[in-house]
This record gives C-alpha cells, structure tokens and sequence, in this order.
C-alpha cells in the first residue's frame, strides 16, 4: 500500500499552496479506498505514509523559507488525510518518521496513534576497526532509549515499525549505504546486538508496542547484501534472543 499513486504524489517538491492542495486531494482520494478495505480486512494498524520530509516540514523552525501560507496549507493536508482515514478505519493510524532527522522534528505527532519510526541504523566508528558486541549493545540500546524517551515526552506509545540492517561488512557503519563486500555473519551480529537492546529497552518502557523487521518477510529482496533476515544466520540470532515462546516480530 505505501507504493500506491497517493504516496508517489506525496514524494513530489511543491512550494505553493495550490500545489500542496492538489497533493492532498490526490492523496487522501487514494487513502479512501486504502482506509475502507484495511477496516474490512480487520486491519490493526494503517501506515498513511513513510519518510515524507517535503510533506512533514510544517513548521517555520524547518528551514524550508516557505511563506506561512504554504506552511498552513500542509498541516491542513495532513489533518484532513487524518480525518478521512479515521472516518473509513477503525485502527490504529500512524505515520512513520525516519530516526532520529524527521521524528525528532514532526510537528504534529498527536494527530497519530503512536510515535512510530523507520531505522536503518548508522554507527560509524570513530576509529578504523569494527564495534565490539557490547559497543554495538550500548550504541543500540542509547538510541532506542532516545526513542522511549522522546515518546515519552509526547505522551504517546512507540514502535519501530521498520529497522533494516544489510548483509554487509560494514553494516554496523552505516545501515542505509553499508560498503564492503556481502556478510552475513556481519548482519546476523547486529541484530543479535539489535534484539538484546530492544530487549532491554522495551522492558523498562511501558509505552513500546513492537518492532517490525523490513527483511523478514520471505518475499523480502534476496540480493546478497539485501536486509533480508529469513533462511540467514540472521534469522537465528534473532530466534536465539526472542525464543523461549515470545514473538519474533
């Protein structure tokens, strides 16, 4: 559903009150149809959109030089997206924000049902060898806590509803663009690093509803530096450390 037209149209950069008007109406024609199927299918949770940076910078402290009226137009977008959907859908509605650029800075996360963001988590290290296990555990564990914390502040529950790491050597570096020829032992030792952190983190949070993995979905991209997590040592280390009956997802 993130692909449909409505999503494509978001992407665009627009810089005037029509254009955004014409944005919108596009979009939330798109999401009638979205928000009334995923309610008869007895959907959980509705993602209305994903990294929209153009979209969400509503605000004057974002930097854009947009007119204030362009800035209105926006935040008018957004609310009546958010009103029609919750009009055809009886879940939860959320937007999922990039950590940390675009969730630290959205304006208007109490329009949502939760703080919900996508991570690909970079950790370049400051000195040319790779972070130990509990380097990796304590850099994990500090900024998914940074995530409880600013969840906290808003007063909402959280989730990461998308975290990725590639089968690559340098996956602990940078999580989007790792360099390095393929490595699975390498990914599968993040997200062992990855699940004792969020394992941690989400026992001291009250708030935290879960995380979604982009690569464990057996249609996930195979490629061999891909996030994929199923039938790789990955897909053990994360059964090893969610086993004993809980969830894996």
């Amino acid at each position: 559903l993130e692909w449909d037209s409505g999503y494509d149209v978001a992407r665009r950069k627009t810089t005037t009150v029509a254009g955004w008007d014409e944005v919108f109406a596009s979009y939330v024609a798109a999401f009638d149809h979205v928000a009334t199927l995923a309610d008869l299918l007895g959907v959980e949770q509705l993602v209305v959109g994903e990294g929209l940076h153009d979209a969400t910078r509503t605000e004057e402290s974002d930097g854009t030089g947009l007119p204030a009226d362009v800035l209105a137009a926006k935040r008018a977008g957004w609310d009546r997206l958010v009103e029609r959907v919750r009009l055809r859908f009886g879940g939860r509605v959320l937007y999922v924000a990039d950590w940390p650029g675009e969730a630290g800075r959205l304006a208007f996360w109490d329009r949502f049902d939760a703080l919900a963001v996508s991570w690909y988590p970079s950790m370049r290290a400051t000195e040319d060898r790779p972070l130990s296990r509990n380097e990796l555990r304590g850099v994990l564990s500090s900024r998914l806590d940074a995530m409880a914390e600013l969840a906290a502040e808003r007063g909402m529950p959280w989730q990461v509803a998308r975290f990725g790491v590639p089968a690559a050597r340098d996956a602990a570096r940078d999580g989007r663009d790792p360099g390095g020829p393929p490595d699975d032992a390498e990914q599968a030792r993040v997200y062992a690093a990855f699940a004792h952190a969020l394992d941690a983190t989400a026992r001291r949070s009250a708030g935290f509803q879960g995380v979604s993995l982009s690569g464990w979905s057996g249609a996930a991209d195979a490629g061999a530096r891909s996030d994929r997590v199923v039938d790789r040592a990955a897909e053990s280390a994360l059964r090893r450390v969610f086993g004993e009956g809980r969830e894996t997802e």
